[in-house]
């Protein structure tokens, strides 16, 4: 449990799961990121399952591309 991240919405509800791939890189599905993308930026607030504590991460918007096809998202968190 200690790689699985909520990814959550603007409003602070679930968007979706994400699971650590590295220290600071999380896989998750493009349709999870277009709930919880922040409306002016690329911008996402995961939260650690085993610690609760939330965290920025940055979208990488060049893996959506193709996401309608895959359906699968990168994400950098900013202080890992």
């Amino acid at each position: 449990s200690a790689g699985v991240v909520r990814i959550l919405r603007p409003d602070g509800e679930t968007a979706g799961t994400g699971f650590l791939v590295s220290e600071d890189v999380v896989v998750t599905c493009a349709h999870v990121v277009a709930a919880a993308c922040r409306a002016s930026d690329s911008e996402v607030t995961v939260v650690f399952h085993h610690t609760t504590s939330s965290l920025d991460a940055h979208v990488d918007l060049k893996y959506l591309e193709g996401a309608k096809d895959d359906d699968i998202a990168l994400l950098t968190i900013a202080t890992p």
